[in-house]
């Protein structure tokens, strides 16, 4: 199992200017520094094809002249609503965490859960945006 854990935590890329700690994580933040954010980029490809088989928020947002912040309002409810995008979502990043990474995420699922989508839904803006 220990090989296990190494290899997850040597496939992660380094997020420059992220401030790194070793310890078990004491706060929902540095979780999410040392956690989540190396993961959903890892998972950058595996999201973003996740977002183009969504029809129904593809044609919500292709609807309007919505702005950057009503994109990222939208996407963010899509999410929410969408139960089944939202498990596909925590699945794709919990599914790379370590025994401990997930020990600390199944004791704070709730606000561990809203910033992982906080964070996808960012990225998947982003997209949209960049095109």
């Amino acid at each position: 199992m220990r090989e296990k854990e190494e290899y997850l935590m040597q496939i992660r890329p380094e997020i420059p200017g992220l401030e790194k700690s070793d310890s078990y994580f004491n706060s929902i933040e540095q979780f999410q520094n040392n956690c989540l954010r190396p993961i959903i980029k890892y998972q950058n490809d595996l999201i973003y094809k996740a977002f183009q088989k969504e029809k129904n928020l593809l044609t919500i947002l292709s609807r309007g002249n919505n702005s950057r912040e009503q994109t990222l309002a939208i996407i963010s409810h899509y999410i929410k609503t969408n139960k089944a995008l939202s498990h596909l979502l925590a699945g794709l990043i919990v599914g790379l965490m370590t025994l401990n990474e997930s020990d600390f995420y199944l004791n704070n699922y709730k606000e561990i859960n809203k910033r992982i989508f906080q964070m996808i839904s960012e990225r998947i803006n982003s997209f949209i945006w960049s095109d």
